[in-house]
């Protein structure tokens, strides 16, 4: 792939070019070959820790570039280095596009264009928002992190203070996707996205792969059938049964409202995540105050308590039903495992208990669902 690279810009006598890779591996695990060739052909290597997927790296690479000093350039290129060069041109077709007044320009089409961005995610708006972005406008544009093209002006207000995700899921690492694209709609609106193809994963020039592996018919396949699959939840004593139907993987009950998960060990997509554990995921700083605002503004729609908590699930517990004020407009409450019962006698609060469908029969599980207020 860099012998590619290196032949592209070979293309452009009036072009300068500087090269970068990022590498999550350290100096000590590649080859003294590849280092010496990298080396030789003006290659610049960063080593960094490998966090936060690839919108972490961008981000990681534009703060280095800016605390080195250096004199900005007219455009950034983005790649993975997985993906595959199948014809060069690439960057003469980033510039044409660029001339048409493009300044992000993904190598393909996403798989999703959003159109109500803070209803459909409420709880990444809530992230940008505390980080003092703004989400006014509802229509997103993502451009995938393994090949984009960008204006040098957007960088440092975008890439360099994007709060991208750390951890947890791969799932998650979409999250950083969309807030980009948030802060470039609404941050930078007189600036246009646009794509140098009309398909998924791939332009005349570029395959882009996941996790090293090119996508084929059946990826897609499985993709669309999930968009539309089926989930059967029951909640015992009052037979109440809930079908939901899911578009593209995701539960909109209360468009707007925010699902919050409190662990110690896995953050969750779609949730505002609290780690009890003190460790890298949180998205929460201070759960009493943010739970407090939260709740007083009505924008929960759910609380999710995990059985790996500890002594603070009781007390969690406690205070959310201690606290009446919080009970207008309503909520679930939903905890994993065993959890004392005195705890949640209340008359606003009604009792469910969890169970789900397996082999047409249903099998309570160990969650219990709580509907707190009205």
């Amino acid at each position: 792939m860099y012998k590619i690279i290196l032949r592209e810009t070979k293309l452009y006598d009036n072009i300068d070019f500087e090269l970068f890779i990022s590498s999550h591996k350290e100096e000590s695990e590649i080859s003294e070959s590849v280092l010496h060739f990298l080396e030789k052909n003006n290659w610049n290597i960063i080593f960094s820790p490998n966090e936060g997927w690839d919108w972490g790296c961008h981000s990681e690479f534009v703060n280095y570039y800016f605390k080195a000093g250096k004199a900005l350039p007219d455009y950034f290129l983005f790649l993975h280095d997985d993906l595959k060069i199948i014809k060069n041109g690439f960057i003469d077709a980033f510039l044409k596009k660029s001339k048409k007044g493009y300044s992000v320009i993904g190598n393909s089409l996403p798989f999703s264009i959003i159109e109500d961005y803070s209803a459909e995610f409420p709880e990444e708006t809530y992230i940008l928002n505390r980080y003092g972005f703004s989400t006014a406008s509802k229509k997103i544009k993502p451009v995938r992190g393994s090949a984009f093209f960008i204006d040098s002006r957007l960088v440092e207000q975008s890439l360099k203070k994007l709060p991208y995700q750390k951890k947890g899921a791969i799932e998650l690492a979409n999250r950083s996707l969309r807030m980009f694209a948030s802060i470039i709609a609404n941050d930078f609106p007189e600036f246009k996205t646009g794509y140098l193809s009309s398909e998924h994963l791939k332009s005349e020039f570029i395959i882009e792969e996941m996790r090293g592996i090119e996508q084929n018919g059946i990826f897609f396949l499985k993709r669309k059938f999930l968009g539309f699959r089926k989930k059967i939840k029951y909640f015992g004593e009052d037979t109440l049964i809930a079908l939901k139907v899911l578009k593209r993987q995701k539960i909109v009950v209360k468009k707007g409202k925010i699902k919050i998960n409190i662990s110690s060990k896995t953050p969750l997509s779609g949730f505002l995540n609290y780690d009890v554990s003190h460790t890298k995921f949180s998205d929460i700083i201070d759960l009493d105050k943010e739970l407090d605002y939260l709740l007083k503004h009505k924008k929960i729609s759910e609380i999710r308590i995990a059985e790996n908590t500890g002594i603070r699930k009781d007390s969690i517990i406690e205070e959310l039903i201690a606290n009446k004020e919080f009970f207008n407009g309503g909520f679930d409450l939903i905890i994993e495992g065993d959890f004392p019962i005195h705890l949640i006698k209340s008359s606003e609060v009604r009792i469910y208990k969890d169970y789900h469908l397996r082999f047409g029969q249903l099998i309570p599980s160990k969650r219990t669902l709580l509907k707190v207020g009205t």
